[in-house]
């Protein structure tokens, strides 16, 4: 069976993912677009021109992976409650197609509050977010972030800057102790990974911890050049919204302002988080592209 897939560069390197690589490695064809919209419309259109081909829906929404997805998340459901003494009373999930959620609600037990929080990959009116509002003992609302846009607050675990980062704002003002966050963060995050109020953070299994910081000038440097290529070129952010100069730097929201604002913040932030890391775990700060090299040409081959 071939395989061709559609996927979106990784904002952070205009590049493909890891993840995207990874399929790639297993013998699917890339095709890399410049976002998830311009991903969708293409991967319809090829579907579309190919009797032998099948388009897997948006968040995998088809019933052979929700089958296998829920007896995953059962298998680590009964971890996560044996791991706390008890099944939590409510879980917090980032919502972009709403498979997950879905998923979810289809494993706990009707007592368990979902709360989840939209993360504008699809309009307020698409029916399966529109479902969503339907189930039972489940709550929904929608950040204020657009997708393309960063969390404005650097949540406490390792988190995806565009997806799951974007629940700890309603997070901090709603949740209460003893909550389950659902992260999907790179690495799998395991234990009681509840929120700052439970001063309890934990860790992925791992034995050494790399955390790339470069200074601001840096940052503001590749975000400027990045800007203004993207900006001549006209690239996409989302459906027919391109990247431009005024929305990109100068408007009150723009990612200009929240680097400039959070920078500070989130460097305080993994300072503290790795005053004291797992027993065992080496901790690597690397505030340069010279430190990088250095530290992976003293990896051993």
């Amino acid at each position: 069976m071939r395989c061709r897939v559609f996927a979106a560069k990784d904002i952070a390197t205009d590049e493909a993912h890891e993840f995207s690589r990874l399929a790639e490695s297993f013998g699917a064809k890339l095709l890399l677009c410049d976002n998830l919209a311009e991903a969708e419309t293409r991967s319809i259109l090829h579907a579309s021109s190919s009797r032998s081909a099948f388009k897997l829906p948006l968040g995998f929404n088809h019933a052979d992976f929700r089958s296998h997805l829920k007896t995953q998340l059962a298998v680590q459901w009964t971890e996560i409650c044996r791991s706390l003494g008890s099944a939590p009373s409510r879980v917090w999930i980032p919502v972009g197609s709403g498979t997950l959620l879905h998923t979810f609600r289809s494993l706990l037990a009707p007592t368990i509050e979902i709360l989840g929080i939209g993360v504008n990959v699809l309009p307020e009116k698409d029916l399966r977010i529109c479902s969503i509002r339907k189930l039972p003992n489940t709550s929904y609302a929608t950040c204020p972030e657009a997708f393309e846009t960063p969390a404005r607050l650097p949540p406490p675990i390792p988190s995806n800057a565009f997806y799951d980062a974007k629940l700890w704002s309603w997070i901090e003002k709603s949740a209460r102790p003893g909550d389950l966050v659902v992260a999907r963060a790179k690495q799998p995050l395991q234990g009681n990974y509840q929120l700052r109020l439970a001063q309890n953070i934990s860790w992925p299994i791992a034995d050494t911890l790399v955390w790339l910081d470069p200074s601001l000038l840096i940052v503001l440097r590749r975000f400027f050049l990045r800007s203004f290529l993207r900006s001549i070129r006209g690239d996409l952010l989302w459906g027919h919204s391109k990247k431009t100069l005024r929305n990109n730097i100068f408007s009150k929201n723009s990612l200009l302002m929240w680097i400039l604002s959070t920078h500070k913040k989130r460097t305080a932030s993994y300072l503290k988080l790795l005053e004291n890391p797992p027993a065992g775990v080496a901790v690597f700060r690397l505030r340069s592209e010279k430190q990088v090299s250095e530290f992976f040409r003293q990896l051993p081959r």
